[in-house]
């Protein structure tokens, strides 16, 4: 087995929930700011539902492995059947990566945050997702 195809497994992200926490408290405090009491709850509960959905309906990627020619198989949280996908960008910055899959695959984009992985299986991810980058075509 080459070094590409180890699989990644993937941890929760302590770093994705304070990210959103604090940036969801800078805008309820914002809104308290300048809207009345009153506004200012509708707005913390309406933006509160919606990090709940966003955390729990978005789906969670918890294993993922490439194998080769941009195709990488992964495994959603909490189900049996594994997917694969075709690679179609990669977008890398400091603290996370995002994976965008093809559009007949059906799988949302996949965040993936550097404490979710050790340090070495980050840096060598960081590695796939610079060599594997797909060419952008403009047609």
């Amino acid at each position: 087995m080459s070094i590409s195809q180890q699989p990644f497994k993937l941890k929760p992200s302590k770093i994705a929930w304070f990210f959103q926490l604090s940036f969801a408290s800078g805008l309820i405090y914002a809104v308290f700011q300048t809207l009345n009491m009153c506004a200012g709850f509708i707005f913390a509960a309406l933006l509160i539902f919606s990090l709940w959905l966003s955390f729990y309906l978005y789906p969670k990627y918890t294993y993922f492995c490439y194998l080769g020619d941009q195709v990488w198989t992964l495994k959603l949280h909490n189900k049996q059947k594994l997917h694969q996908a075709q690679l179609l960008q990669v977008i890398g910055h400091r603290l996370y990566i995002v994976l965008y899959w093809d559009k007949t695959s059906g799988l949302k984009p996949c965040v993936i945050w550097f404490d979710q992985l050790p340090t070495a299986d980050w840096k060598r991810l960081k590695v796939l997702a610079q060599l594997h980058r797909p060419t952008l075509r403009l047609d």
